[in-house]
Parts: C-alpha cells; structure tokens; sequence
C-alpha cells in the first residue's frame, strides 16, 4: 500500500506512438502534462518498503544516499522503460514554458500512463507558477538520463575514522 499523494504527468499524443519503446539516456525530450498530489519520502526517511514502492524489490537496499540524490517518481506506460527495467532510471523533466528543470529516479510505477512526482518536485518546476492556477497542470518535457551513480560508493561497512592533522 502506498503513503501519500503523487504528482501525475499524463503523457500527450507523440508521433512516435505510445507503449514501451526503450529510451535511452540522452533520447530526445517527450511531452506531457504534469499535474500534483504528494508522495513524501523524506517523512519516511526515504524507505522504499515503508512507503510501499514498487522498485522496493530490487533497490529498498540501496545505500541511503543513493535513495535520497533525487525526488522519487513513478512511471508507466511511457515511451521508455517499464516495470522492473525502469527502476532505479532518472528523468529530466522540464517545464515547457519557462525551462525549469528536476532530475527525478524513478522508484515505482503507476495505473496509467504518466509519471508521478512529488510536489516540492511540481513546484520547483512551477516558476512561471501558473501550474496551481491551471488546475495543477504544467506542460513538461521529459527524458531519459544518467543518474550519475557511479560516482556514489557505498562505503558504509567499510567506514574508517581518520584524523589528519596539519602544522
């Protein structure tokens, strides 16, 4: 069961059609429409069990700081990754009108086709803050990206104390 609310992107017709054509990182930018509600995983110290998600399968046991680098999203029937295949992905999403742009992982999956976000994400895309007054709607683009992990190394158990000392 999930905790919270969730931020809804409803993809828009693509000439490229829909369903789950791989995307790879650096594919070009696909349109949507974003709209909010609120997923809070910071309430649950970014634990993906206790919130229910979908990728708490394959990544509920990453290091701490790998599940709180980016906001959390939710996606399916997207042109790119699906299901299992997407967990762990980011996207860049950017605001249609006014370029502002989140990277977000994507951490579960949802009934239909969007994305879903958080809403500190919905608002931080929001500065033209005309999404509130449109119903909670924002015309986004969004794609596929490197989420740059491998420079995160869990060296958790690994841990040394060192004391450096400079005269």
């Amino acid at each position: 069961m999930k905790i919270g609310l969730s931020i809804t992107i409803i993809m828009m017709s693509l000439a490229t059609g829909w369903g789950s054509t791989p995307s790879p990182p650096g594919d070009r930018p696909r349109h949507a429409i974003a709209s909010f509600n609120s997923l809070q995983p910071k309430w649950y110290n970014w634990d993906l069990n206790a919130l229910g998600v979908y990728c708490a399968t394959w990544d509920a046991a990453k290091p701490y700081e790998w599940r709180r680098k980016y906001s959390w999203a939710s996606i399916c029937g997207l042109v790119g990754p699906q299901g299992q295949a997407a967990c762990g992905k980011c996207l860049k999403v950017t605001n249609a009108a006014t370029r502002a742009v989140v990277t977000v992982r994507v951490l579960d999956q949802c009934s239909s086709e969007e994305i879903e976000l958080e809403l500190d994400t919905f608002n931080d895309l929001d500065t033209g803050d005309t999404g509130h007054d449109d119903g909670g709607r924002l015309h986004v683009d969004y794609q596929f990206v490197d989420c740059g992990d491998e420079l995160m190394v869990d060296q958790s158990a690994e841990s040394k104390n060192i004391l450096v000392s400079g005269h």
